[in-house]
């Protein structure tokens, strides 16, 4: 591999989606996490439809014994609503 051109990295997620924003240049993001940028065009999506799945995911972990206490089960149907709300918005599917 030849040497790869340096310039500015960030670690952090949002701050690479808002340096992109900015104008500061490209980035890869996950677009669920910056629906209201892409709405607004502050971003853009140059391959709609193009995900890259990494296996990477987020889990709601709690107890088994307490999956059928109410509160959990309306903070897990509320999450799993707004997550797949942002994934509507971005043409994407959420399993």
């Amino acid at each position: 591999m030849g040497d790869l051109p340096t310039g500015t990295q960030y670690d952090m997620h949002g701050m690479t989606g808002q340096a992109a924003a900015m104008g500061q240049g490209v980035a890869l993001l996950c677009p669920l996490f910056f629906a209201g940028d892409i709405a607004t065009g502050r971003l853009v999506l140059p391959f709609p439809g193009l995900v890259l799945h990494t296996g990477s995911a987020y889990w709601l972990a709690y107890s088994e014994k307490r999956a059928g206490e109410p509160k959990i089960q309306a903070f897990r149907d509320w999450i799993l609503s707004e997550v797949n709300a942002c994934a509507g918005q971005c043409g994407m599917m959420v399993a």
